[in-house]
């Protein structure tokens, strides 16, 4: 059937327009007036009779449905379709001619090329103030150090020489340098000594040969110092590095020949006021064992000896009973240094004696009297015997003016027997109760460990024989 109309309650087909009051939808049963329903000159075949669209059971007419009801209507509208969306917009790329594209090329090309001119020319302004100032405390720094050097001196072995550093205008930080040359008839080893004026000042002092290579150098920046350099024949130089201050400063340097002793010699020197150290040369007549004394009354000094290359032979302290410090210690033929060193720096001259004695024992015959003697450079005296075959032995020490002991040992050092101490004209005795073994043997004899023994002895080796057995007694 055609449509003509839909009713506005349920959006069913009409066949015909509805007329008047009486016009009632067919599928829903509104009534329907003459301006409530919706022409439709194309509708499609509406559905089959007592069922919505869509074939969903109308809601019931108590209101229990979707829409708004109608006047009059026994159910609810349908649900209203949704809007459209609005249609998306379509852009269309618009062709450039060539002309154009090179234009933008070229303006963009100019465009980063002078963001990059610029940036440049910033970076170099930037690296070049960066330089400047750089520059300009290089400078600072080398103002506050810069160096100052004094005119070659000559330095006189003996003669203490007296060296004015001018006030710096730039305040502390900068250096005063000079060169005292010396001229030697002969190699020899000196000890060069300096010390500040009244104001304190730090120097360093190097000692060179002609050809400017090290000889000895200062270990630590002090108003004092002190070098032992083994000076060649000829010319050499010392090289004074000092600090530099507003005011005038004066430095005092001394150069001394070292003492130079050989075994069985006595050297005498002065650890001067100021100076921590002083010091002499000993040179072995040949390897051996050997003792090395230091007499000295200030018991804050101590003995030190190095060999080459200042490496460390040994070292010992003054005792305070016997003003004494002895070193033992087995030394080649070579040069070897001395020295007398102070915890803190001397207040007045301090006297020091060092002597070098040879330790090796002295061979005594077996059954004959010895005349020794002990000196007050060492310890004790060492002798030596051989038993052929196994025997008992004593060893007697007699007439000695100084408190004394005697100890017999073996060869490899190992005690075997010893007498006690024994005061002065007192006799010492060792006499071991077992026959000793066939060897070499050595008897060393002591003097008082509290006080510097010396003088004459007598000593003896004899073999004894055994004892006869206590004869019985008769009896009665």
């Amino acid at each position: 059937m055609p449509v003509v109309a839909k009713c506005p309650n349920c959006n069913g087909p009409l066949d015909k327009a509805p007329s008047g009051p009486d016009s009632k939808c067919p599928y829903c049963g509104a009534t329907l007036l003459a301006t409530t329903y919706m022409p439709s000159p194309a509708a499609a075949p509406g559905p089959v009779l007592g069922v919505p669209p869509g074939g969903v059971p109308y809601p019931p007419a108590s209101g229990a449905g979707w829409g708004t009801p109608a006047v009059g209507a026994p159910g609810a509208y349908p649900p209203s379709a949704p809007m459209p969306l609005p249609p998306m917009p379509v852009f269309h790329a618009r062709k450039r001619s060539p002309a154009a594209a090179l234009v933008s090329i070229v303006i963009s090309v100019v465009v980063f090329g002078a963001i990059g001119v610029g940036v440049f020319f910033m970076q170099r302004k930037v690296q070049s103030e960066a330089e400047k100032a750089s520059q300009a405390a290089s400078q600072a720094v080398e103002q506050l150090t810069a160096e100052v050097r004094l005119g070659p001196m000559p330095l006189v072995a003996g003669e203490e020489l007296e060296i004015v550093m001018p006030s710096s205008l730039n305040g502390p930080g900068g250096r005063v340098l000079t060169t005292l040359t010396m001229d030697l008839p002969e190699e020899q080893a000196h000890e060069i000594s300096l010390r500040g004026g009244a104001g304190y000042i730090q120097c360093r002092m190097k000692a060179l040969n002609a050809s400017d290579k090290a000889l000895a150098r200062t270990v630590a920046d002090d108003d004092h110092a002190q070098i032992y350099a083994p000076l060649p024949q000829g010319k050499s130089s010392i090289l004074v590095d000092c600090d530099a201050h507003p005011g005038e400063r004066s430095v005092f340097v001394f150069a001394r020949p070292l003492p130079l002793l050989s075994t069985g010699e006595q050297a005498a020197f002065v650890i001067e006021p100021g100076m921590e150290s002083a010091g002499a040369a000993v040179v072995p007549l040949e390897a051996g064992h050997y003792v090395i004394a230091l007499l000295c009354d200030d018991v804050n000094t101590s003995l030190q000896v190095l060999g080459e290359r200042d490496a460390l032979v040994g070292k010992a302290d003054v005792d305070s009973s016997t003003h004494r410090a002895v070193l033992e210690a087995d030394l080649e033929a070579v040069p070897y240094l001395v020295q007398a060193l102070r915890s803190s720096a001397a207040g007045q001259k301090i006297q020091v004696t060092v002597a070098l004695t040879a330790t090796a024992p002295e061979p005594i015959p077996m059954d004959s009297d010895v005349r020794g003697v002990l000196s007050r450079w060492v310890p004790n005296v060492t002798y030596s015997f051989t038993l052929g075959a196994e025997s008992k032995i004593a060893v007697t020490l007699s007439s000695a003016s100084f408190d004394h002991s005697v100890e017999l040992r073996r060869a490899d050092g190992v005690s075997v027997a010893s007498s006690g101490e024994a005061s002065a004209r007192e006799r010492a005795r060792v006499a071991p109760n077992l026959p000793l073994a066939a060897g070499e043997y050595r008897i060393i004899v002591t003097g008082d460990d509290y006080s510097i023994s010396e003088g004459e002895f007598t000593l003896r080796v004899e073999a004894v024989a055994d004892e006869p057995p206590p004869r019985k007694g008769r009896g009665r």
